[in-house]
């Protein structure tokens, strides 16, 4: 585990609390390298972004063959006929649930949605191929073998996929620079969300085990396949711990 230690006063803001009122210009900050974290850098309304990561991930291109459409007035007349809606939503299910086994361990479409997302990476680092292959030397004058290369050593799906368009374009940047001190104006914590909490129901199962306890005693959310939990012999859950989301629709991929 690494640990980050900051010191100063100005803006300290979650990623999900943003001031949409602010001009920008300002040199900002942004913790980890998740979902959140990618949309935020892509931005270009700052001055010069720092970026603080503790761990890799996947970053591809768009999953849908589609793309976002600015929708005519003709469009939205047409949704208002359920039969053409039930279809459109049908097609836009069967193309993001198309690459569902990308989600199944050392299955082909994995390897090969890997491949392509690694190519892809590479490409889009062009103009700066060291990030590629960077190791770090030394940590606080230790020597450290950690390898810095911003291509994960993990299966595509281990963790959630962003398409992060503009992403990797940004590291690319000449606002980009690598050192160890650094002044900012804002603070912006793209660390996801408090994994700890439970149910705010009891559950209970075998010999009187509450599922909040369980979890609790065993280090957090577990299940078998996502579905079952130990000592709890008839409960059975739809997308519970562990589960690969898919893009699309959950009760389809289900």
């Amino acid at each position: 585990m690494t640990y980050l230690l900051f010191m100063g006063v100005g803006i300290l803001r979650s990623s999900a609390l943003w001031d949409v009122n602010e001009e920008g210009g300002w040199e900002e900050y942004v913790k980890d390298w998740g979902d959140k974290a990618i949309g935020i850098i892509g931005n270009s309304l700052v001055k010069s972004i720092v970026n603080y990561t503790l761990s890799k991930t996947w970053i591809g291109e768009p999953f849908s063959l589609c793309t976002m459409l600015e929708l005519a007035e003709k469009d939205r007349e047409a949704f208002r006929d359920e039969k053409y809606y039930k279809e459109f939503r049908h097609e836009i299910e069967a193309d993001l649930n198309s690459v569902a086994q990308t989600t199944i361990r050392g299955s082909n479409l994995q390897k090969l949605v890997g491949e392509l997302f690694k190519g892809e990476m590479k490409r889009r680092f062009a103009a700066r191929p060291e990030l590629i292959e960077k190791t770090l030397k030394w940590i606080d004058r230790v020597p450290c073998p950690c390898s810095l290369s911003v291509i994960p050593q993990f299966t595509v799906c281990c963790r959630r996929l962003t398409p992060g368009p503009g992403h990797l374009e940004a590291l690319c940047t000449e606002n980009l620079e690598d050192g160890s001190a650094e002044h900012i104006d804002v603070l912006v914590c793209a660390t996801g969300f408090d994994v700890s909490y439970c149910f705010p129901f009891t559950v209970l199962g075998r010999d009187g085990l509450a599922l909040n306890a369980h979890w609790a005693a065993t280090g957090g959310a577990e299940a078998y396949l996502s579905i079952a939990m130990d000592d709890f012999p008839n409960l059975f859950v739809g997308g519970g711990p562990n589960l690969a989301v898919n893009s699309g629709s959950v009760t389809c991929y289900i």
